[in-house]
């Protein structure tokens, strides 16, 4: 396998804050929203026109009074309130995204393409053109108004590349995946953690753990510009 050709350890990427850059919608754009019916409508976000529909439709089961059932109205609501957050992790980035469009009981689908009948403002990036297959054009989250349409689209997982759109052949994060077996507890995972953890502690590398979604834990490593794919795996 290919050396990396910088052996210091990379400098950790900036953490996860709020960015002036975004802004989450305002109280009259959520009150707009709160006002369409339930089969939907034009609703106006970020300076845009957004085509909303089936906003009561359930995407994720409630548990009783203290967790009502959550509808595509709650999806949307909630993306464009933390888009100071969210955004600043999907912009300039390609995304794959996971769509529920029955909800999550029902049965989801991967999207790499954006999708026929995608606004022409959505922005799109096309991936230089792979050995092994056609080239894929992927939605870019830049704005309040994708993600509402990616709402929408009952696009409940939102996955950006590990590299950005300006040198998709230099990741910024490289990744371990802790995939438990169907047997796994939930301890024994967290002991495979921390043993990456005291790992990483020994390179003196940053790693920064978050749920994948499921069952596992997904350790990323902040890199600097310059590296391959290659040399991270």
């Amino acid at each position: 396998a290919a050396q990396p050709t910088r052996t210091s350890a990379p400098e950790p990427a900036e953490p996860a804050v709020a960015s002036p850059a975004f802004e989450a919608a305002t109280d009259g754009e959520l009150a707009a929203l709160d006002g369409l019916p339930a089969r939907g409508g034009t609703w106006r976000i970020g300076g845009r026109d957004v085509a909303l529909t089936n906003l009561d439709r359930v995407l994720a089961p409630g548990a009783g009074d203290e967790a009502p059932p959550v509808t595509k109205r709650d999806l949307v609501r909630y993306l464009v309130r933390v888009a100071p957050v969210m955004l600043p992790h999907l912009a300039g980035r390609a995304l794959n995204l996971v769509r529920f469009p029955g909800g999550t009981d029902d049965e989801s689908f991967w999207q790499k393409d954006a999708a026929k009948g995608t606004p022409e403002w959505v922005t799109r990036w096309r991936e230089p053109d792979p050995p092994d297959r056609r080239p894929h054009a992927y939605v870019v989250a830049d704005g309040l108004p994708t993600l509402a349409w990616l709402g929408n689209q009952a696009a409940i997982e939102l996955h950006p590349w590990t590299s950005p759109t300006d040198a998709p052949a230099e990741p910024r994060w490289a990744l371990v995946d802790i995939d438990p077996g169907t047997s796994t507890t939930w301890e024994e995972t967290l002991v495979l953690a921390r043993l990456y953890r005291q790992a990483f502690d020994h390179l003196g590398v940053t790693g920064v753990p978050k749920v994948s979604g499921k069952r596992g834990i997904q350790v990323f490593v902040p890199l600097r510009p310059g590296y391959t794919f290659e040399e991270t795996r």
